[in-house]
């Protein structure tokens, strides 16, 4: 199937089979995402996916971006960022188990400002001691990528122990809890010992195109909400209200845009820009919409109303405003020009 088969094959699922089901639990598509071949949507085909480009990928998160956040939460993460840094260091044994269903969570954030999560070798065997926290879908995982020492390692689920879920103010269908090392044992090294940090820095400048992807797709529903509002109640032909959505549009338009152009020519440069230009772009057309509907926008069980409350939280994951701004500011020397050829 081409590339652009599977964009609009994954579309009309989205239109059509989980935005009239937003209502149910996003746990009982589980095992359909797995058989649709959603947990290898991020492999190439040497790792039995389809082999996707990133910015046929980023088209499809777009798409999901259109829906409920739970449905793309059950699968994405593992998908997009676990699996591309398994592929790259050839864990292809792991990499199988995903494309069954197997989650593999990123266990990174701290409670403190650094890194004090440790390993010590002993026996031919690496043990980690610490504790990350809000770490999503530690809940359903079955391995954990985590960081300490500048060395990644993979630690099944067995050696850890998972807090409870937090209550957040938005992405409720996304379990985010603490972990906690304890002389954990880890299955392996991930890449190599004493290199973990450059793997990571290549896979968030890749997972911030994902995040500006959902968010663009978010703000590509909001638009549509917020007009089909406007002309169902009839207040379509008032210019200030045009106004709103026109803003909406055109600040999707600049998101969608960027998301692609980066996706083209990825660089922690054009990542970070990106992510900026989206996640804001969404929070501003979340606002907007809101503003439409009136009353309506905020009363809970809309979907502008979940969607207003979940984007704010992209602003935050996969590096805040202010550490893209600093990303951006590090990485522009002689203009965005001469990142191309």
């Amino acid at each position: 199937m081409a590339n652009q088969e599977i964009i609009n094959s994954v579309t009309d699922y989205v239109t059509t089979r989980l935005i009239p089901n937003e209502h149910k639990n996003p746990e009982v598509f589980r095992q359909e995402f797995i058989d649709t071949g959603f947990f290898k949507i991020g492999h190439s085909e040497n790792a039995g996916g389809i082999g996707l480009s990133l910015e046929d990928l980023i088209r499809v998160q777009m798409q999901f971006g259109r829906t409920k956040l739970g449905f793309r939460n059950i699968f994405s993460t593992t998908t997009t960022l676990a699996s591309w840094m398994l592929e790259q260091t050839g864990n292809f044994d792991i990499l199988n188990e995903v494309g069954k269903g197997a989650v593999v969570s990123m266990a990174y954030t701290e409670p403190e400002k650094t890194s004090l999560t440790t390993y010590e070798s002993r026996l031919g065997n690496n043990f980690i001691n610490g504790t990350k926290r809000y770490i999503s879908n530690s809940v359903h995982a079955r391995y954990f990528i985590t960081f300490a020492k500048d060395t990644l390692f993979l630690v099944p689920r067995k050696e850890v122990k998972v807090g409870s879920n937090y209550e957040k103010m938005g992405q409720e269908l996304n379990p985010v809890a603490d972990v906690y090392f304890d002389n954990s044992k880890a299955n392996r090294i991930i890449g190599e010992k004493g290199r973990g940090l450059r793997l990571s820095t290549d896979a968030f400048t890749r997972g911030r195109l994902i995040v500006s992807a959902v968010c663009t797709g978010m703000a590509m529903r909001l638009c549509d909400e917020m007009t089909a509002y406007a002309k169902e109640r009839d207040v379509f032909k008032h210019q200030l209200v045009q106004g709103l959505i026109a803003e909406a549009v055109a600040k999707t338009f600049a998101a969608k845009s960027s998301v692609i152009e980066a996706a083209k020519n990825l660089t922690p440069l054009n990542s970070s820009c990106a992510k900026l230009i989206c996640t804001n772009a969404a929070n501003e057309v979340a606002d907007n919409a809101v503003q439409v509907l009136g009353g309506y926008g905020y009363m809970r069980g809309h979907i502008v109303e979940e969607f207003y409350r979940d984007i704010r939280l992209f602003r935050l994951y996969e590096g805040t405003d202010e550490i893209q701004k600093l990303t951006i500011a590090k990485n522009y020397k002689q203009g965005i020009i001469n990142e191309y050829p």
